[in-house]
């Protein structure tokens, strides 16, 4: 474990996590359609960012300062209808 905790996840809603979809040219419905505000702990302190939750659960963490993951790693399989 990376000592990183996820402590709530919640709908998009923060403008600065807004505005780094935009800066990232990430529309904000698409992001609403597959991602969440994801608030954590890490060795202390408490930070958030938009999170993309992988087919075991963890989370991919993303803001304007940080890149990281929660456990457990794994892929994410997103099904838009395609054989």
């Amino acid at each position: 474990m990376n000592g990183l905790v996820v402590k709530s996840v919640n709908p998009i809603w923060h403008y600065g996590l807004k505005g780094y979809l935009n800066e990232r040219n990430v529309k904000l419905e698409t992001a609403k359609k597959y991602c969440k505000e994801v608030h954590y702990s890490c060795k202390g302190n408490h930070y958030f960012g938009i999170g993309l939750q992988n087919d075991s659960g963890g989370w991919e963490l993303r803001n304007k300062y940080f890149k990281s993951a929660s456990s457990p790693k794994d892929i994410t399989f997103l099904f838009n209808g395609c054989k």
